[in-house]
């Protein structure tokens, strides 16, 4: 019997092409699509989960209470974790991470390179943490404080394919033999590093000591884990918070100061999809907007499916009328017609998945997605099953109305006098095109409005100069204490307008500080700059002047900060306690931090030397604190010889600093790349929208192309009559067009309701108007037209005698 359905299938293909073959292609291209965002959101959704006790394992976090406003901090003291684990026996084990410093530059034999996911750790970390280790032992691999673990990208670098354990390599202070060698962290881990160098355990021995006791309070280097007994349940964690508030938390400090404290512990499987900590992420809409896409794209996909399978069903009413008459049941023709949809869907999921593996090779989804996905069947055969499975579902829905619709006629009347649809099928297959309508709509107008937005912020001014503006990355205070020296000789080059130092990327988040001085409190960020900064970038000083006019003790405020606390007198001192000195001006309001967040106060400081800057910011100018120090030196360069400037620039560095390799970007690069992540999304919402409007367009043209086979006489009749070519272009194309007006109000409410959502991520966004609407109507409107033309047209200049003779 099967063998029977298959040979059946395989003729109904051979004598229909043009229906086999929209079809497929329609279905291989949807498959394709799911299976990239299938990819990508299997990786979203299993993050962390490599560790094999992945379910034990739990972040603390620490909250906060300070003047009724409550906040979550990922990052407590060193002290806490040990003190966990020696006085609760819940907690079995503790790891803590403590970044070490942004650029990491290892040296060995000549080879130096820079590494950004360098951290400080404890042995305990692969107690918890399962790595699939290389060479070397965990259970000794950080217990010397000399020792250093690294990935294996790390180690392939400077040793090759050699086992490098036992191995010397240095940093710009200590050097530290190599004890470990482990695989590279998969991508969707949510803490990856490359370099874990030894932390020695700082435990809180005196409960009664007041140091230690705000330590606890208020520490926020470490990222703390703990590994719990299994089944644990996270709300139990709140008797353990209480006993450590109890025992080593100074109560009456705290509410002297209207504070609160606790900690709490987050599983690790929920760390990078967490909307308590973090809010709603880029991420979250990746996650959301590709589920959506995914979703659409299936629907459109199965709606031409059922379409194009009801549209045919005058051809194959003979069929299944001599198969009634010859003995079929309805029952066989029902597994006849769904077995053919599942036998579509089986081969559109062959052609999917070589057309998903040529994308994912030969285009650059990967780096718009920001990951490196692939179908790797053999490292995760359960993804393989599930696309069988998913595949064999799809094709079942899809065939499960054409086949209880084509089984329902009667064997008399289509063998002897035709089968004609009803007006039942034909309002059926216009509701679902209204369907892929409303779908195609809300996609285009979301991904209009996205460009829109992303064009506003990328060109919005933002109060300062960040064009031909280049930021050289400064390591090291002896190179930072040499900038003046560095500045002077740089300006001997005719296409250098003006240098400045500064402490922090300008246009990023900088370091908050706050004014607290009687009933008063302002929070405000805050930059170190030398005396050229504010000129080199182009800031307007509105009140006063900067710091170039004279070496007077002061400092500089923007507009927001002025508002905020009703300053404004020049040479006035406002929190002496802050150590800040006189008002020297106000600056208009720039944007400190991304579009998405609104102008905050800021304090601009006259950077001082590298020694007051370590002692105000750390006890103590360690030479470990002193190489780990990192400054921005920005260089107003001439655009018509970037080239030779440059190599200039490099030239003369390396003068000034011949042991680290230059590292310098432009600015604008810089700023562009926070909103990298909103552009891919829009990019990918494009392609998707665009394989979402190609598959409807398909499903037109078949439509189209059997509405016109079956319309032929007509046709031939009306051309008799005199109708002209564009009558009967219009005779298609009118009730579609009326579709298109139709969806076009539910797809503006829903592209309305979830672009609105998404912009309300910005401090700084576009208004939603209605033309965006009325445009992606018109263009979903204007491609229907174009399928639904090329058939009717077609059909139209053809000879109406040859039509009329048409069985």
């Amino acid at each position: 019997m099967i063998l029977n359905f298959i040979k059946v299938t395989l003729r109904t293909l051979y004598h229909e092409k043009v229906y086999a073959s929209l079809n497929i292609v329609g279905l291989s291209i949807a498959i394709a699509c799911c299976i990239i965002l299938g990819l990508y959101i299997h990786s979203e959704l299993t993050y962390d989960r490599s560790y094999i006790k992945h379910r034990q394992i739990y972040r603390v976090i620490k909250y906060n209470v300070f003047e009724d406003e409550g906040s979550n901090n990922p990052f407590v003291s060193q002290q806490l974790g040990s003190l966990l684990k020696n006085d609760f026996h819940e907690v079995l084990d503790s790891a803590s991470f403590v970044i070490a410093r942004p650029k990491h530059l290892f040296r060995y034999e000549g080879e130096a390179f820079y590494w950004d996911n360098t951290l400080y750790a404890d042995n305990s970390v692969f107690n918890v943490f399962t790595h699939k280790i290389i060479y070397g032992d965990p259970a000794s691999a950080l217990i010397d404080a000399s020792s250093i673990a690294v990935s294996e990208s790390f180690s392939r670098k400077y040793f090759g394919d050699e086992n490098p354990v036992g191995k010397l390599i240095e940093d710009d202070v200590s050097t530290y033999k190599i004890s470990l060698v482990f695989e590279d962290l998969p991508e969707n881990t949510s803490r990856k590093y490359d370099v874990l160098l030894s932390q020695r355990e700082n435990e809180l021995k005196n409960k009664d000591d007041f140091r230690k006791a705000l330590d606890i309070l208020y520490g926020y280097q470490a990222e703390t884990y703990l590994l719990m007994p299994e089944g644990y349940n996270p709300d139990d964690f709140d008797k353990v918070s209480q006993m450590v508030y109890d025992r080593y938390v100074t109560g009456d400090y705290l509410k002297s100061r209207s504070q609160d404290w606790k900690i709490w512990i987050q599983p690790l499987s929920e760390i990078h999809l967490d909307k308590q900590l973090y809010g709603l992420r880029t991420v979250h809409y990746y996650l959301y907007g590709f589920l959506a896409v995914t979703v659409f794209i299936l629907i459109v996909a199965c709606i031409n499916y059922i379409n194009l399978a009801v549209a045919r069903a005058a051809k194959r009413a003979k069929e299944v009328g001599l198969r009634k008459v010859l003995g079929s049941g309805r029952k066989s023709l029902i597994m006849q017609f769904t077995g053919e949809s599942v036998f579509f869907s089986l081969v559109a999921l062959f052609l999917g998945l070589v057309l998903a593996e040529a994308c994912l090779r030969l285009t650059n989804l990967n780096d718009l997605i920001g990951k490196t996905l692939s179908l790797n069947f053999i490292a995760e055969p359960a993804i393989f099953f599930w696309m069988l499975v998913i595949s064999i579902v799809f094709g079942f829905i899809s065939g499960l109305y054409p086949a209880f619709y084509l089984s329902s006629i009667k064997s008399v009347s289509s063998v002897t006098t035709g089968f004609k649809a009803g007006k039942y099928s034909a309002r059926l297959r216009e509701g679902l095109v209204l369907i892929q309508f409303i779908i195609s709509v809300c996609i285009i107008a979301c991904t209009l409005l996205m460009f829109l937005q992303m064009h506003y912020i990328t060109t919005k001014p933002l109060g300062f100069e960040k064009e031909n503006r280049l930021m050289i990355t400064l390591q090291g205070a002896d190179l930072i204490d040499k900038v003046p020296v560095l500045k002077n000789e740089l300006a001997k080059s005719k296409n250098i307008f003006g240098a400045a130092f500064c402490s922090s990327i300008i246009g990023r988040s900088s370091g908050g500080f706050m004014f607290n001085e009687g009933e008063m409190v302002a929070r405000y960020n805050t930059m170190d700059v030398d005396n050229d900064f504010i000129k080199v970038m182009g800031i307007d000083v509105i009140s006063g002047k900067d710091f170039s006019h004279d070496n007077q003790e002061g400092f500089i405020v923007n507009e927001t900060l002025v508002k905020k606390l009703g300053w404004g007198t020049i040479g006035d001192s406002y929190y002496p306690n802050a150590n800040l000195g006189k008002l020297l001006g106000v600056v208009k309001d720039f944007h400190h931090y991304p579009l998405h967040n609104a102008i905050d106060s800021f304090v601009f400081k006259r950077f001082k030397g590298t020694e007051e800057t370590l002692s105000r910011i750390r006890e103590g100018t360690s030479e470990e604190k002193r190489t780990s120090m990192i400054g921005y030196l920005i260089l107003n360069i001439n655009s018509a010889n970037t080239p030779g400037t440059i190599k200039y620039i490099e030239e003369t560095y390396e003068k000034f600093d011949p042991v680290h390799p230059i590292e310098f970007e432009f600015l604008d690069d810089v700023l562009n790349k926070m909103y990298l992540s909103e552009k891919n999304l829009m990019e990918l919402i494009g392609v998707f929208a665009s394989v979402c409007i190609f598959i409807s367009c398909l499903g037109l043209f078949g439509l189209t192309a059997f509405s016109t086979e079956q319309r032929t006489k007509e046709i031939g009749t009306r051309k008799v009559l005199g109708a002209t070519t564009w009558q009967i272009i219009s005779m298609f194309s009118t009730r579609i067009l009326l579709l298109v007006l139709g969806s076009s109000v539910f797809a503006s409410l829903g592209a309305y309701y979830v672009m609105d959502e998404w912009l309300s991520r910005f401090a700084f966004k576009i208004d939603i108007e209605i033309w965006v609407f009325l445009a992606s109507a018109a263009v979903v409107a204007l491609l229907a037209f174009v399928a639904i033309t090329s058939q009717a047209a077609r059909a139209a200049r053809s000879n109406p005698v040859e039509a009329l003779r048409y069985e």
